[in-house]
């Protein structure tokens, strides 16, 4: 008679931020770290660290997690949770499979326009590392938040320069599921098409992250109380449809390669995409007569806040700082300057005074 024996085993988790304090290494500043949500992180002083140095499997193991949080835009892939898998005697067995796939910036905005794509514009910035600005960020007060969010802006490009000269047999398998995964999108888009789940909603509230950052990053009550009573509704109905024709691709990437091809083209005749929390506007400049003579092409979409709700966000952003420049407006809105612009003028109660930097704003 065979006597099968169930042998059970105890597993363990404890991520990178607690390891590394467990264990100081003098190439990582552990007490420098911070989890900001919406914040990219560079990782290349983690893979330089003693242990994973030693560690080659767990090493290729983390780089290919990395390359796997920057194809889905990961806001939330930070110390906290990248974790090892351990034993019951506390010896490290493998990485453990990623968490918080809803921080895709592909999905963390579905109710707002003009968030979605700012986000989607900073997660290509980074991944290409452009140059920063000296005021790009200025209009994050908090000097902290500031500072990391320059560091952010340009750490996924290191992130994948580092893993590409270190790692390439890592880069090169990661590459080879990204065309599979790509060839899938182009031949089978029903497989990826969102749909609301039964019992989930199918609202979203893309302002009510900025109440727990009033209470638990500014640590300021009487605001994140301001900000429950202003956000703390339900949110929008999420349309779907949209969201998928977003995800797909809308074709603005095919008409910006073509421009690019033709001769007449120019960086000044660049096609402008603006996109609020209304609508597209797509500037399309003439290239055969070389003029900013264009054609606009809008698509509306009725999901984004109420022209109300916009208006009173530059109200209040006026009455913080009557010297707020429409520059700063948009990247706090998240939308295009172009459409600040038009906006402003909508508001009959608004007026600038003065000129250029000089100036201010006055509210009637």
């Amino acid at each position: 008679m065979n006597i099968c024996m169930l042998a059970v085993v105890m597993i363990c988790f404890f991520n990178l931020l607690e390891f590394f304090r467990r264990y100081p290494d003098e190439n990582v500043k552990i007490d420098d770290y911070l989890n900001y949500c919406q914040m990219f992180y560079d990782y290349t002083e983690i893979l330089e660290s003693t242990y994973f140095q030693t560690h080659q499997d767990l090493a290729e193991e983390l780089a290919m997690q990395i390359l796997v949080s920057v194809l889905k835009g990961d806001q939330n892939y930070h110390y906290e949770n990248i974790a090892f898998v351990c034993n019951e005697s506390g010896e490290i067995l493998r990485m453990a499979p990623m968490i918080d796939h809803e921080f895709s910036t592909y999905f963390m905005f579905p109710d707002s326009m003009g968030q979605h794509m700012y986000w989607f514009g900073e997660l290509e910035r980074s991944i290409e590392g452009r140059e920063i600005r000296a005021d790009e960020y200025d209009w994050l007060v908090n000097e902290t938040e500031r500072h990391m969010m320059e560091k952010s802006a340009t750490c996924l490009h290191n992130n994948l320069v580092y893993i590409r000269e270190h790692y390439p047999l890592v880069a090169e398998e990661f590459l080879r599921k990204l065309s599979r995964f790509e060839n899938d999108l182009i031949e089978h888009k029903e497989w990826f098409a969102v749909k609301k789940s039964p019992g989930y909603p199918d609202h979203a509230n893309s302002d009510a992250w900025m109440i727990g950052k009033a209470r638990y990053k500014d640590h300021d009550e009487v605001k994140a109380a301001n900000h429950e009573v202003k956000y703390g509704g339900p949110g929008k109905k999420i349309k779907f449809d949209t969201l998928n024709s977003l995800l797909r691709g809308s074709g603005f990437k095919k008409i910006l390669a073509d421009y690019e091809g033709q001769v007449e083209f120019n960086e000044s005749k660049m096609p402008v995409f603006d996109a609020d929390n209304d609508d597209f506007t797509l500037t399309l400049y003439n290239l055969n007569y070389g003029t900013n003579y264009a054609t606009q092409v809008k698509q509306n979409d009725t999901q984004g806040d109420t022209q109300d709700d916009t208006q009173e966000k530059i109200i209040k952003m006026i009455e913080e700082n009557p010297r707020v420049s429409t520059s700063d407006m948009a990247k706090r809105l998240g939308i295009g300057i172009a459409t600040v612009k038009r906006k402003i003028k909508k508001m009959p109660n608004i007026s600038y005074v003065g000129s250029g930097y000089s100036g201010h704003w006055e509210i009637k």
